[in-house]
């Protein structure tokens, strides 16, 4: 099968062409080619008018899209593809809206907060009305992916780590993270190109939930750092680059989905945390 990854060299991006070639498919990374990365095999932008051009050549039977989320991106894309081709939409499980004592399943309607959950749905909203399916996520980690914080992704957390240096964390000390590791997302997604009976929505989690004072800890144990120094901050009070603050109510307190275990539904392979940790530790260090 002809696979195309638009977002193919970001963290998760590479884990979903690794599973895929590892099933024996054709996969090519569409991305823009910028930085340091890996150079992917079809440069584009992916609002460029020469979209539909790059996509007729390489003719995918998939499109496995990692990064939109406005509703103008997906439907550029709706109309450059191959009418044969399927959609694969990377959402995530802030559509949802606000946190809540029980999960989310699929059935509960979406109810988004925040310009980034906002366009996020509308987003996905766009791609299902073209027939795409949609795999709603907790967070998403692994290989690529320096460790996630209430600030998105922060490369020096592992140096603040080892110098023992005080941690802010939010005022929130419960099971608020889902993480999934990006491997295992991948071969999820090679399941599904299989399956005819596949739903358009599903919620993808990991095997485990964590406090955000639990991810710290984890990490420390892990790369054998001390025990981490946590301040309890209020949301207004953390430092968090200008760019994330529209998505720092999502980041804090993301929705609790009850959904696929990977394992459990698909058959597919979970990844403990503490392994995914390792894993993502040795690529940041080599």
């Amino acid at each position: 099968m002809r696979i195309l990854v638009v977002g193919g060299t970001g963290g998760g991006g590479r884990a979903v062409v690794a599973a895929a070639r590892a099933a024996g498919h054709e996969v090519a990374a569409l991305a823009r080619g910028r930085g340091d990365g890996p150079r992917p095999e079809i440069i584009c932008d992916r609002m460029s008018p020469e979209l539909s051009a790059r996509l007729t050549a390489f003719d995918p039977a998939v499109i496995i899209d990692h990064v939109g989320y406005r509703p103008e991106e997906i439907a550029h894309l709706l109309a450059a593809k191959p009418p044969r081709a399927r959609l694969i939409y990377i959402s995530s499980a802030v559509v949802y809206g606000e946190g809540r004592p029980r999960p989310y399943t699929e059935a509960d309607p979406p109810r988004p907060r925040g310009p980034f959950a906002q366009a996020k749905h509308a987003a996905e909203a766009a791609a299902l009305a073209g027939g795409a399916i949609s795999l709603r996520l907790g967070a998403l980690y692994g290989p690529g992916h320096a460790p996630l914080t209430p600030w998105g992704r922060d490369a020096g957390l592992l140096e603040r780590l080892w110098a023992g240096a005080p941690l802010p964390a939010p005022l929130i000390d419960r099971p608020v993270i889902q993480p999934l590791f990006a491997g295992d997302l991948g071969r999820l997604i090679v399941d599904l190109l299989h399956r005819p009976d596949a739903p358009s929505i599903l919620n993808v989690v990991g095997p485990e939930a964590l406090s955000w004072r639990g991810l710290f800890e984890a990490w420390a144990a892990e790369i054998g750092a001390p025990a981490p120094q946590i301040i309890p901050a209020a949301p207004q009070a953390l430092e968090v680059p200008a760019h994330v603050r529209p998505f720092l109510s999502a980041l804090l307190d993301p929705p609790q989905l009850s959904g696929a275990l990977l394992a459990r539904t698909f058959g597919a392979p979970t990844t403990p945390f503490a392994a995914g940790l390792k894993a993502v530790y040795h690529h940041l260090k080599t």
